[in-house]
């Protein structure tokens, strides 16, 4: 199924409070609350948006019947295909099928694909991203747009025919927002006033640009 226009719609503006939003919380701009939990973070607001644009009747899905390998024969909303692929009856070739297809369609630049992907990611993402936070004393709003801005480059190279797409997404998310982690961890060991360490990148502007041309001209 491909997306509406009312699927970019929702996607794009989706991204635009995240694209717009300054790198820091500041008192004049405070991160959104997720439900539950104190703070919001940059996680939260993409799996948020994900919800948005894979719920109600014309939730963005994938044809059961092109993947095959005991995927219902029907068109699958994303979020119920998040739960399918993460159930232990499913075989890693299904999830290497089902996973083919968002990434192919991820790459051709449509935004609601690329959230679509990230969506789907999510459960992966969060575990990453509490491993990096463990015993974290540093920014952990640094390492989620590492994170964040590491998958967006993975998904726009890797090969959709690869296995374990899921798993290298994240792995090569971690390695680069851990490499972030043991950067800022050395300077603040050392002190040094002119040490050198690596700026995270600005993940919510690669977010924008990759997500959705548009977007990368407002503001």
């Amino acid at each position: 199924m491909s997306a509406s226009p009312a699927h970019n719609e929702a996607a794009d503006s989706a991204y635009a409070s995240t694209a717009a939003a300054p790198p820091e919380s500041t008192p004049s701009s405070p991160r959104r609350p997720r439900s539950g939990s104190p703070s919001g973070s940059l996680l939260d607001e993409i799996d948020a948006a994900f919800r948005l644009l894979v719920t109600g009747p014309s939730a963005l899905s994938i044809d059961g019947r092109q993947v095959g390998l005991g995927l219902p024969a029907r068109p699958i909303p994303l979020l119920e295909l998040k739960a399918m692929l993460l159930h232990p009856s499913c075989s890693p070739q299904t999830r290497d099928a089902a996973w083919a297809v968002l990434v192919t369609r991820a790459q051709s630049g449509d935004p609601s694909w690329v959230l679509g992907a990230f969506g789907v990611a999510i459960p992966g993402l969060r575990k990453m991203g509490a491993r990096l936070t463990h015993g974290h004393t540093g920014r952990t709003v640094d390492l989620d747009a590492e994170l964040v801005a590491s998958f967006l480059e993975h998904l726009k190279t890797i090969d959709p025919a690869a296995t374990d797409l899921c798993g290298r997404l994240c792995w090569h998310a971690y390695k680069a927002a851990a490499n972030l982690r043991r950067s800022e961890s050395e300077h603040a060991d050392r002190r040094a006033p002119h040490f050198p360490v690596r700026r995270p990148r600005e993940c919510r502007g690669g977010i924008r640009t990759w997500c959705s041309p548009a977007l990368s001209r407002r503001g």
